[in-house]
């Protein structure tokens, strides 16, 4: 060590180095913490679907047969009239953008443009207008009420 040097090389590389361990590791908790959120606001997401999606099948716009809904059911007349904005403060997504399509006919689709959308497939009954007793019965065997709903909501 000559006269006047008060670190000497090896040592200023070695605080060097620990400055970018440290820096590394607060990096990769950040980035930890930053994935755990944005799972948890995912899964928040896909729960408020999934509940919407429940909403709308056991609900003021299922099939109905003598004076009461059917679950997992859809009456097309009620639903296809519906404007965008009702349907969604009765499902309360009003913030979002709704996607419907029964047995590849689309009722409603504001979902274009839209980064991320999340879609579910559902087996439903549909009618169009109150059921009787032998379209139910018939269904038991075969069915052509029995159609495929994908309800997608997009951020």
């Amino acid at each position: 060590m000559e006269k006047g040097q008060i670190f000497s090389l090896d040592f200023i590389l070695a605080v060097v180095l620990l400055i970018l361990f440290l820096g590394t590791i607060i990096n990769a908790a950040n980035i930890q913490q930053y994935n755990s959120k944005a799972e948890l606001l995912d899964e928040e997401f896909t729960s408020s679907i999934e509940t919407a999606a429940i909403t709308l099948l056991n609900g003021n716009y299922s099939c109905e047969y003598a004076n009461t809904k059917l679950a997992s059911s859809i009456d097309l007349t009620l639903l296809t009239p519906a404007s965008a904005t009702e349907l969604k403060s009765y499902l309360g997504l009003e913030d979002k953008l709704i996607f419907l399509e029964i047995d590849g006919t689309t009722i409603l689709d504001e979902t274009a443009g839209s980064e991320q959308i999340y879609v579910f497939d559902f087996e439903v009954l549909t009618c169009n207008a109150p059921l009787d007793l032998s379209q139910i019965i018939l269904c038991t065997s075969t069915c052509d009420l029995k159609k495929t709903m994908s309800f997608g909501v997009g951020r």
